[in-house]
């Protein structure tokens, strides 16, 4: 009796699973109509608080609804889309996954909505925000860092002799005041104006609220290495970022730029610091001269001027 209820339970669940498994029920040209979403790995996005989102969906849906855009060969199991592709097809279990190959890549879509995607999506989406999120508080540290170690004022008076004084050197001599920042938010004033007459800039006490250390594509492979934002090596890459020190932004990348707007302004500026310009450690960080790139957006002008910390007495 004991085996025949065991048996019964066997046929019952598979009768189940046989009938949840589109593949073993409906034929590969009906298993293919719909809509398919490819799985996507993150991307680097600009942003200063924000390092990783996903790609436009509308780029990785396609929509096998309509027979015009594409052709199936269920014998040779081979999908023709858009008269340009051509792709060998294989099925899950499910039926609602779809893996297309051809000589150049390897691509697998995903049914749009099912159970099977979210499934596989999940995990990415959850290992993306926890990247992002402790790569907002590292950004937000190295910033502090940064601001707090340009606050003072600085001058241009001293490297005058070492710039071109006709277009480089700001007339009259740049100088530029920083407040003690109250982390992302600080004072600034700045004077100066281009020798050959095509901008002049004057602004005081103007609030920064937008500071933002740039950092480029490449920085980031140099950081953290080639394929640190691959889906397999997000939960590495974490660590990667709590590891890395302001120390070694600059040991590392050898320059580290601050750039912020003007309020009510077309203005913008950029302060870029050395490494071989600056003292950062563990316990200390002073900067010995900067360049501070100042960009007018309405006439395309910039000009550069070279500064150092001006010495007080007293």
């Amino acid at each position: 009796m004991k085996n025949k209820i065991i048996v019964v339970a066997i046929l019952i669940t598979t009768f189940f699973s046989l009938s949840a498994c589109s593949k073993l029920t409906k034929s590969e040209s009906t298993l293919i109509k719909g809509q398919w979403e490819l799985l996507q790995g993150p991307i680097q996005v600009k942003s200063n608080l924000k390092l990783l989102d996903f790609p436009n969906k509308s780029t990785s849906i396609v929509n096998f609804t309509k027979e015009k855009n594409y052709h199936f060969n269920e014998k040779k199991h081979e999908l023709s889309y858009l008269n340009s592709y051509k792709y060998q097809t294989s099925f899950d279990i499910s039926g609602n996954i779809l893996t297309l190959t051809n000589k150049k890549q390897k691509m697998i879509y995903y049914r749009k909505n099912s159970v099977q995607y979210k499934k596989a999506i999940t995990p990415i989406k959850n290992n993306m925000n926890s990247v992002n999120e402790v790569w907002k508080a590292q950004n937000q540290s190295f910033l502090k860092d940064y601001e707090e170690a340009i606050a003072g004022d600085w001058s241009n008076a001293k490297g005058n002799a070492q710039v071109n004084l006709n277009h480089d050197s700001p007339d009259p001599d740049a100088t530029l005041t920083i407040s003690t920042p109250k982390f992302l938010f600080f004072d600034i004033s700045f004077t100066g104006g281009a020798r050959d007459k095509t901008m002049s800039v004057n602004f005081k006490d103007k609030n920064i609220s937008d500071a933002a250390i740039k950092l480029s594509y490449s920085d980031f492979d140099t950081l953290l290495g080639l394929g640190w934002n691959a889906s397999e090596n997000l939960n590495e890459t974490k660590e990667k970022i709590k590891k890395i020190t302001f120390r070694d932004l600059f040991m590392d990348l050898e320059e580290v730029t601050l750039a912020y707007s003007i309020p009510d302004s077309t203005l913008s500026q950029e302060i870029t610091v050395s490494a071989y310009r600056a003292t950062v450690s563990s316990n200390i960080t002073h900067f010995d001269e900067c360049t501070i790139t100042t960009k007018d957006s309405s006439t395309d002008h910039e000009f550069k001027a070279y500064l150092s910390p001006v010495e007080t007495t007293n």
